[in-house]
């Protein structure tokens, strides 16, 4: 497989999920991966990004194209934008290359949600909407921003949600006829992480962070699930 490393800079909307940019930011990312992509068009758009793996290992462009005249071919080379999009971080962990940077917000109650930042192309695009202009031989513009994958609808649900299993909890609590200092403390927990949950999405909202931004710390008694240890014989 013929694999590439490009770096190249790329449009960024004003901020992730915003459908604007006023601020006229842009963003670099370095694309490592697969050289050659076959796009599945339909109409013009681009359903699907495969990697040609096989290019450079059993067959060469040339002699792939020969054999599959009508299918539209992409270098990484000349397009690392629209494969970046479609390949999401690459043959790379871009956590520890320094490929991505993260933003840390805190919120009013003092949970913090991370991001990428600035956001990465399959962040900054809606890839489901890109569209392939066969004259051309390139993407259509304007290209398609990231579009808003949660509302304020979802938020307030899940936030229900959340202080109903709250709520049920304290009443477990509260009808314990004797209670210990542990089952007190406990009531004091789930008692602060209701409130934290029923005033989030009003204080948030208020301080200006987007529903996909919208953090619930974690509740009181929260087990982890751990995978059960390999049974080493």
């Amino acid at each position: 497989m013929a694999n590439v490393s490009k770096t190249f800079t790329y449009k960024l909307p004003d901020d992730y999920t915003l459908q604007t940019n006023d601020n006229d930011s842009s963003g670099t990312y370095t694309y490592r991966g697969p050289r050659y992509w076959e796009l599945g068009l339909s109409n013009n758009n681009i359903q699907t990004a495969t990697p040609l793996v096989e290019i450079g290992v059993t067959t060469t462009l040339a002699e792939y194209l020969v054999d599959n005249p009508d299918i539209t071919v992409v270098d990484a080379n000349t397009h690392p934008l629209l494969v970046s999009i479609f390949h999401a971080h690459g043959d790379s962990d871009d956590t520890i290359d320094g490929n991505l940077g993260y933003r840390t917000k805190t919120g009013p109650d003092g949970v913090t949600y991370s991001n990428p930042h600035p956001v990465p192309p399959w962040k900054a695009y809606e890839a489901s909407e890109l569209e392939w202009d066969p004259i051309t031989n390139n993407l259509k513009q304007p290209l398609p921003w990231h579009k808003p994958w949660l509302t304020w609808t979802d938020v307030n649900r899940q936030a229900s949600s959340l202080s109903t299993m709250a709520q049920n909890r304290l009443d477990e609590l509260n009808a314990i006829e004797s209670p210990t200092d542990s089952d007190t403390a406990l009531i004091t927990e789930w008692t602060n992480w209701k409130s934290e949950v029923d005033n989030k999405v009003s204080t948030w909202s208020a301080a200006g962070f987007m529903p996909h931004e919208i953090v619930f710390s974690q509740e009181p008694e929260h087990v982890e699930n751990t995978p059960p240890e390999e049974d080493s014989a």
